[in-house]
């Protein structure tokens, strides 16, 4: 390869580079960290007493849970499930095959994909219990 070919594909390889580090980066749910515990939500309602609460990681809403993960943010979508799904679970913090069949049902049912995984889309998309209020309603976050 000539000095000028290597110099040519060189620069064409920076350009590139450049270019792409210049692309908005998409976000990755492999990027979210696992939810390890569960907040109230802010609602639509006039009334504070009816938060929702829902899986969280620290005080942020974007986490994900899946098969294998163990803890209170599993306990709360399993008691969600169970509330708003009637989902028949063992409320036992441990997200095993029957907590993903459960989720991927209500995932089917509030009409998001339906992969078995709880993230930003799926939190979105289920309905929450409120305490001291019947029912189950969206959350509004």
């Amino acid at each position: 390869m000539s000095i000028k070919s290597r110099t040519l594909s060189i620069v064409a390889a920076g350009a590139l580079g450049v270019a792409g580090a210049a692309l908005p980066a998409s976000p990755s749910l492999a990027a979210l960290p696992t939810c390890n515990t569960a907040s109230p939500t802010p609602n639509a309602s006039a009334v504070p007493l009816w938060a929702t609460f829902g899986p969280t990681w620290e005080s942020s809403w974007d986490c994900l849970l899946r098969q294998g993960n163990t803890g209170d943010g599993v306990k709360w979508l399993q008691e969600n499930l169970n509330r708003c799904y009637g989902a028949g679970l063992s409320v036992d913090s441990n997200f095993g095959p029957r907590t993903r069949s459960a989720l991927v049902s209500a995932q089917r049912r509030a009409g998001t994909g339906a992969d078995g995984v709880y993230g930003p889309n799926t939190r979105r998309a289920l309905l929450w219990f409120a305490y001291f209020h019947p029912g189950c309603q969206h959350a509004g976050v």
